[in-house]
């Protein structure tokens, strides 16, 4: 008996220890992606893979390949041939190393978020990231890329080049959709579109580990392993309506759970509490009436009768005074109308340009609170696609929206 009692639990150790996989997620960028400016333990890559660790059943190891310096086109296929005197591939940290390493990383997050756009065109970056894009997908890897990021230091810090740097951000969003992973919005102070002071480093390029923390949340809500997330009996939702937040999470009448916290950070960090209740219930509702300007990081503290305590994804919300949207883009005979819905009378700057990033139209207008309709004439353009892009003056939010020339 004690010999048959041993050969299970010697079977039951050798079950455990091979339900543990190994799963690889690529990195492939520049200085942020290499941790320059903070501690590798506060760094958003060693966060990341820390994350997605699953004792017992996943070991995420991270393919880092991010250099100091490195601009888009460091990170092009090795195939790639530029034109003379242009700047060239480094096959040590591009995507043809990236993709030669066995077993092939499941994912790769390309993350360039500002070096070389100083002088780089907004097609430039695109043509870059469209490139590397499409070597990752090709490979049955699937590809995340992130936005730039806000950048004061130097070159950096002048308008037209910040514009670029909102333009390629825009575009980034347009063109990946779901697997576009967005920086610019948590980081950038809209006075200027410099990094946030709570964020910076102290050099204007480069995030100390509150700000790390800020993108971290970022890459998680792509949920890049598609795997079922904390407390999967739980949906838990943040959405703005006109000045509040409503919040909303769903249970499944656990009776292990004790109380459900609400909580709030502005850094995505420290988290304060702002509701507390107990369990029972199918579904929970609470407006957070008194929003922070600006970010908003929401999540649900879970308590168990038993002590445990967990924690549901985090949900951002970011919260402008002066928020506007546009609607009902319609192009008829060479004029773009369009409606702009907004909390608050406020200057926009209007601007259309094509596929390409060439600017067709470029206007300042005065809104009016509520709905303003907008008429834009004599645009002179070709049946295609084309890109409309309004930007708050005082507060820098950009809104984008595509439409077809037939």
């Amino acid at each position: 008996m004690k010999l048959v009692i041993t050969a299970a639990l010697w079977l039951l150790a050798v079950s455990s220890f091979a339900q543990v996989q190994t799963r690889w997620l690529g990195i492939q960028g520049s200085s942020t992606a290499a941790c320059y400016g903070v501690s590798y333990t506060d760094c958003w890559v060693n966060l990341l893979d820390n994350y997605y660790d699953r004792p017992g059943r996943w070991d995420t190891k991270i393919q880092q390949l991010a250099k100091f310096g490195a601009t888009p086109f460091t990170g092009m296929p090795s195939s790639y041939a530029p034109l003379a005197g242009g700047p060239l591939p480094d096959p040590n940290v591009n995507v043809t190393k990236m993709l030669s390493f066995q077993p092939l990383v499941y994912a790769v997050i390309v993350s360039y978020p500002s070096n070389g756009y100083d002088t780089y065109s907004v097609q430039d970056a695109m043509f870059c990231l469209r490139t590397i894009r499409d070597s990752i997908v090709n490979s049955g890897a699937k590809c995340y890329i992130t936005t730039t990021q806000p950048r004061g230091s130097a070159t950096y810090a002048n308008t037209t080049v910040r514009k670029r740097m909102a333009e390629i951000k825009d575009s980034v969003l347009m063109e990946f959709g779901n697997y576009a992973i967005d920086f610019w919005s948590v980081l950038v102070n809209p006075a200027d579109s410099s990094i946030l002071p709570q964020y910076d480093s102290g050099d204007h390029t480069h995030l100390n580990a509150a700000g790390n923390q800020v993108i971290f949340n970022q890459v998680i809500q792509k949920n890049i392993f598609e795997e079922v997330l904390p407390l999967p009996q739980f949906i838990f939702r943040a959405k703005q309506e006109n000045n509040d937040v409503q919040v909303t999470w769903k249970n499944s009448k656990d009776e292990r759970v004790k109380l459900f916290c609400v909580q709030r950070s502005d850094d995505g960090i420290h988290f304060s509490p702002i509701y507390t209740c107990g369990a029972g219930l199918d579904s929970y509702t609470y407006s957070d009436k008194q929003p922070e300007a600006g970010n908003n990081f929401y999540r649900l503290k879970v308590e168990y009768t038993s002590g445990y305590v967990d924690y549901s994804p985090v949900s951002l919300i970011v919260n402008r005074s002066n928020a506007f949207l546009v609607s009902e883009v319609l192009d008829t005979n060479g004029e773009l109308k369009f409606k702009i819905h907004s909390k608050a009378d406020q200057p926009v700057v209007v601007t259309v340009y094509n596929v390409e990033g060439e600017v067709i139209d470029n206007e300042r207008r005065n809104i009016a609170g509520g709905q303003t309709s907008i008429t834009l004439r004599n645009l002179n353009v070709a049946h295609g696609m084309y890109y409309l892009k309004c930007t708050a003056v005082k507060t820098g939010e950009t809104i984008a929206s595509a439409f077809m020339v037939r």
